[in-house]
């Protein structure tokens, strides 16, 4: 690799917003558990973000509403997230885990009907992503 396209290869593996999933032999152990203030806190903040996003666009939410909408201050905002964006993968991320991952079975190893329902369950909640939060048009 020359070292032009080493500099782009790395720029790319450290995307901000790059949604990770957990390897599969992570997938098979059972979660830690968090305090529940954190959960409390985290669950307050997706679900203003989740009630914003059926109001109005990404781009025109910010901050200081999804704080105002979930009762919690700012600070206590980027005690749990760098910004918006952060929120947001994290939602996408636990919602896509809560309703994908559980109809594959990755901890027998990966086979052509795994990535089936892979395939499938991803469309599927990727449709229903699209239906509940696509900009309203009037």
């Amino acid at each position: 690799m020359l070292p032009n396209q080493e500099k782009q290869s790395q720029k790319a593996d450290h995307r901000p917003h790059q949604v990770v999933l957990p390897a599969p032999e992570e997938r098979c152990e059972k979660k830690e558990k968090l305090d529940p203030r954190i959960v409390r806190t985290r669950r307050d903040l997706v679900e203003s973000m989740r009630t914003l996003l059926s109001e109005k666009s990404f781009t025109r939410i910010s901050v200081q509403e999804i704080t105002e909408r979930a009762l919690i201050n700012r600070a206590t905002f980027y005690a749990h997230f760098e910004d918006k964006f952060h929120l947001l993968q994290y939602m996408l991320r636990e919602s896509f885990e809560e309703k994908v991952l559980p109809r594959v079975h990755f901890c027998d190893g990966i086979s052509k009907g795994n990535l089936h329902t892979l395939t499938v369950a991803t469309c599927e909640f990727l449709a229903e992503f699209n239906d509940l939060y696509a900009p309203k048009h009037s």
